[in-house]
């Protein structure tokens, strides 16, 4: 079959109404559709001596034949794509149509048949259409942020080497001091950063302390201060 074919090939459909609406409908492709009472079928049916479940329309022996099964209470008319019409009920008697194992009736469908079906207070409709074809979808815009945030992605990261300068105010003036790791201390004892004596301070004190990309200030009693942002 040449492309041009294949494009141009119909598939069957199935609809299926109750009181003059469609209640579903299926394009069921090379899989098997069942229908039967039950709630796990592909079409679900309510009526009296209707079967729970049966293979309703299987695919054939090649790619323009199907096989349509039927009970005894259930009747189809069916139209060739030549214009004869086949009505179930009328030729079911006669015995040329052959019966499965489960005693259901097998009757054969071609290429562009088409017919309905009745299953209690069902009639479902088969037929073959054109395929829906898929329009391709636009290629989604990309967005500025995904732009900025590649770009920045692209950006060398720099080092930040800057310290913390801590300025210290005394009798004897300024002094500038550059705590190691960034920590300050202070207290009683001569080992801390900054050594403040005979005024109520503890031995140490951590009162700066470094924390990710921010500093941690601990006053405590007998330290007062605020903190300016420039």
């Amino acid at each position: 079959m040449t492309p041009a074919k294949e494009d141009s090939r119909k598939v069957l459909a199935i609809a299926i109404m109750r009181d003059g609406k469609v209640v579903g409908k299926l394009i069921p492709g090379k899989e098997p559709v069942r229908l039967g009472t039950g709630y796990n079928n592909n079409i679900v049916v309510e009526g009296s001596n209707l079967p729970e479940s049966l293979v309703f329309i299987t695919p054939g022996e090649d790619a323009d034949t199907w096989i349509l099964r039927l009970s005894d209470d259930m009747d189809a008319t069916i139209e060739s794509g030549d214009g004869a019409i086949l009505k179930f009920t009328d030729l079911r008697d006669l015995g040329i149509f052959p019966v499965d194992p489960d005693g259901f009736y097998l009757l054969n469908i071609k290429y562009l048949d088409q017919g309905q079906i009745k299953a209690g207070h069902f009639l479902i409709h088969f037929g073959f259409i054109a395929p829906v074809k898929e329009e391709p979808k636009p290629p989604k815009k990309k967005e500025k942020k995904q732009k900025v945030e590649q770009a920045s992605e692209k950006k060398e990261e720099v080092p930040d080497n800057r310290v913390l300068k801590i300025t210290i105010e005394g009798p004897d003036g300024k002094k500038d001091l550059f705590p190691n790791a960034g920590l300050m201390t202070v207290g009683e004892a001569d080992y801390n950063t900054v050594s403040a004596k005979n005024v109520g301070l503890p031995r140490i004190h951590t009162l700066l302390e470094p924390q990710e990309n921010k500093y941690i200030l601990r006053l405590i009693p007998g330290i007062k201060g605020g903190v300016e942002v420039k």
